[in-house]
């Protein structure tokens, strides 16, 4: 199953953190996404759904630095939904997010973060050469790299000339442009198709 799922919610129990003998370092805990609905009132709670959050590598280590239960949480990744059979003998379901990115949610407050030291740069406290570093390694997209330089890419259109005059419509404030036909229109028209 490929299915993403992105969802808010409170964590319900402390990350267990476990480096495996193949050295790659895994977090898992409990969320708790619960519906809020709009009253006359005000706002109510809805129903309640749990999920298990399991993640890998750096993000498993941050999580078990970062997270404490009780706090909110926004996670994305990959649902799962597990079968397990319990001593009743009825066959039960269990969702599992493997999360590829989880954050704190700011609409509950503030949240200072603090950025790692590169793990391959020895800082004047360690200066040990990164080949007799036992820490896990980060993993970046080659994106993240400093000296990556993000491409420029061509105007498709002209720049248009500093003194010519611009028409506005006076009840949606929108720019009227007569002469520029559109993208999604026959040649010449100037109406949407919709």
């Amino acid at each position: 199953m490929q299915d993403h799922i992105t969802i808010v919610g409170t964590v319900g129990t402390n990350p267990e953190f476990k480096v495996h003998d193949s050295g790659m370092p895994r977090a898992t805990f409990r969320i708790a996404s619960t519906e809020r609905r709009r009253t006359e009132n005000g706002w109510e709670n809805g129903d309640t759904n749990w999920y298990s959050v399991t993640c890998f590598r750096s993000l498993a280590t941050n999580v078990n630095a970062s997270v404490t239960k009780g706090q909110r949480l926004i996670v994305q990744g990959r649902l799962q939904l597990n079968e397990y059979t319990p001593e009743g003998g009825i066959k039960r379901i269990r969702p599992e997010i493997v999360a590829g990115a989880i954050g704190h949610d700011l609409t509950v407050g503030p949240v200072s973060a603090t950025k790692r030291a590169s793990e391959n740069q020895p800082t004047a406290d360690d200066p040990t050469p990164e080949t007799e570093r036992s820490e896990v390694p980060s993993v970046l997209h080659p994106m993240a790299a400093a000296d990556y330089q993000a491409p420029t890419f061509a105007r498709t259109e002209p720049e248009p000339e500093p003194d010519a005059e611009v028409q506005v419509d006076p009840e949606t404030g929108e720019v009227v442009d007569t002469e520029r036909e559109l993208a999604w229109a026959a040649p010449g028209a100037v109406e949407t198709p919709f």
